[in-house]
């Protein structure tokens, strides 16, 4: 059964945003402000599709085959024509992994959306995870060029938990004009 959710979610239930998950928790924090702040290069340097509806099996059979490293996942599709399922995986796991049937590359912290456990800004302070994007192998060519653009991207951002006063002020009017728009909530 090759069901795609992508296509028809009727029978689909919505895991909710990357945004909704890890950020709008606790969005005036400087951490959910960084989060942010990589999440929309991430999407932006990527060109990847968020997919929060689940079950997606195509994205299920490649979080079946990194089992050991599914910490933190989120779905993406990538493509113009056909689209290729990519997983986000951001796992505390610091060693080399090897996945039969899924390629997978690293992507640089500065534009890594999540950074995992205690949130201190200081300088020279590492992100507790590493953010793996994941796809079966017969697709890494397309990984390769994601990867890519995402290193360009990435060069021009700030170390990844790094907070500056405008990026709060940014957070606090999205907050306010989201709880204006959602009655308070």
């Amino acid at each position: 059964m090759d069901y795609d959710p992508f296509q028809d979610p009727e029978f689909s239930s919505s895991m909710g945003t990357y945004l909704e998950r890890y950020v709008d928790h606790d969005p005036l924090s400087d951490r959910s402000i960084a989060r942010y702040r990589r999440f929309e290069a991430f999407i932006n340097g990527s060109a990847l599709i968020e997919e929060p509806l689940i079950p997606s099996f195509k994205h299920g059979k490649i979080v079946k085959m990194i089992l050991p490293a599914r910490d933190h996942v989120s779905y993406y599709w990538f493509g113009r024509e056909k689209f290729i399922p990519i997983v986000l995986a951001e796992t505390y796991l610091k060693n080399d992994i090897q996945f039969s049937g899924v390629a997978y590359r690293q992507i640089p912290d500065a534009i890594a959306p999540y950074g995992g456990g205690q949130f201190s800004t200081l300088l020279g302070v590492v992100p507790l995870t590493r953010s793996l994007l994941c796809v079966k192998e017969i697709h890494a060519k397309f990984l390769d060029e994601i990867v890519e653009n995402l290193n360009q991207a990435a060069e021009d951002l700030p170390p990844w938990n790094s907070v500056l006063d405008i990026e709060r002020e940014a957070a606090a009017r999205r907050w306010q004009k989201r709880t204006k728009t959602n009655g308070g909530k």
